[in-house]
């Protein structure tokens, strides 16, 4: 038995198909689906969708079978992996790598059909494939159908992930909102304490004792003048006192959020669905911001980040969060980018483009002296706080 060699971009092929969040999970309907298609269309009795991760070939679609996966070096899949092109064992048998493979001694397999599952980065994470007990043949007409269902069964798996994202974005948001109103009440509660100890402290002894100054002067008529005189002075003082507290009680909303920690997590979270490594570098400065901005500035990083999916040589990613009377945004790429102009454009042309835009801030796409490219994004806090400049830090 021969023990396939792992494919050169082994590393970055793994990132990938981890981005996916599938590992290990069970199998499901959609793949399933398209097992029993390929089974029904070529006439095998045994078909999957597979996965293949460091150790292991999991099962993600199936029929014909009851397991979950298989070691990966006793995989024909792993042999599959290696090239873009559809693999054919028409009797394993006959053949040297695989004669005294387990599947072929004690499964009976003879035929095998498969083709690799290319990622939307350009890397073979897995398999749609065929078995059958009996030796056969396999057409071009057949290759290409495979290959066809192969493309669907990545689709299969993007659409997974977008869903995925989608999920977590509405977990995100109500995060906010839990954390919004936890801090609202806690605002609230000590409002209210301020509030309290001001009137007692301040308001109420300054009342009672001008009401102390008007009971003597009904009492005195010596007095009466001056006590009155000073009543009127100290509620004069204590009705600025009340405006004053008035003033200084600001509505709470939920419209405001900790900009700079929710971005953050944001990030975190998303990072693991991508096929690069992200690093998130912010200060310890926790400004709040319209919820508008919050989000307009997550869906900014999540499209970029899907930008650079599509540059399979890109592997880290590092993102500066840094508060100013801007938010402002850098998110620097480890590829060497010749056609910086063509990017940029690019930028220019996007959604991305016009978020920024729309919020009144400020975005361009730069790169350094070695030629490491930056996005660099600036979101206004607050309206008229004057101009942001898109420069090198």
């Amino acid at each position: 038995m021969t023990i396939a060699s792992l494919p050169k971009d082994e590393e970055l092929r793994l990132l990938s198909l981890k981005s996916f969040d599938v590992l290990g999970t069970e199998a499901e309907a959609d793949f399933n689906d398209l097992a029993e298609l390929t089974s029904q269309f070529f006439n095998c009795p045994v078909a999957l969708v597979t996965l293949i991760d460091s150790t292991q070939q999991w099962f993600k679609g199936k029929t014909g079978t009851v397991h979950k996966s298989n070691q990966r070096d006793l995989s024909f899949c792993s042999h599959t992996i290696l090239k873009n092109e559809v693999m054919v064992v028409e009797d394993a048998a006959k053949d040297d790598r695989f004669w005294d493979n387990p599947a072929v001694t004690e499964l009976n397999v003879r035929f095998y059909a498969g083709t690799p599952i290319v990622s939307p980065a350009g890397y073979n994470v897995g398999t749609i494939c065929m078995f059958d007990t009996v030796a056969k043949t396999f057409s071009e007409t057949q290759k290409k159908a495979l290959q066809l269902l192969a493309k669907q069964a990545a689709k299969l798996l993007e659409l997974r992930k977008k869903n995925l994202l989608i999920r977590e974005h509405a977990e995100e948001i109500i995060t906010q909102k839990t954390n919004l109103l936890n801090s609202v009440l806690k605002m609230h509660e000590d409002d209210e304490k301020l509030i309290a100890y001001k009137l007692h402290e301040n308001l109420a002894q300054e009342i009672a004792s001008s009401l102390l100054y008007i009971k003597n002067a009904e009492n005195d008529d010596t007095q009466r003048a001056a006590s009155l005189t000073t009543a009127k002075k100290q509620l004069e003082v204590a009705l600025l006192n009340i405006k004053k507290l008035s003033y200084s009680i600001v509505p709470t909303t939920a419209n405001f959020l900790p900009v700079q920690d929710l971005v953050a997590d944001y990030i975190k979270k998303i990072a693991p669905t991508f096929s690069f490594a992200v690093t998130v570098t912010f200060e310890e400065k926790n400004e709040l911001a319209n919820i508008d901005l919050v989000q307009v500035a997550m869906r900014i990083i999540e499209e970029w980040f899907k930008e650079l999916a599509q540059n399979s040589t890109i592997t880290k990613v590092a993102v500066l969060l840094k508060i100013t009377d801007w938010f402002e945004i850098s998110i620097e790429d480890n590829t060497l980018d010749l056609d910086i102009i063509a990017r940029d454009k690019y930028v220019q042309a996007s959604l991305l483009y016009e978020r920024v835009l729309g919020h009144g801030g400020e975005v361009a796409l730069l790169n350094d002296t070695n030629g490491k490219n930056f996005l660099k994004v600036g979101l206004p806090l607050m309206t008229d706080t004057g101009s942001f400049s898109i420069k090198h830090d």
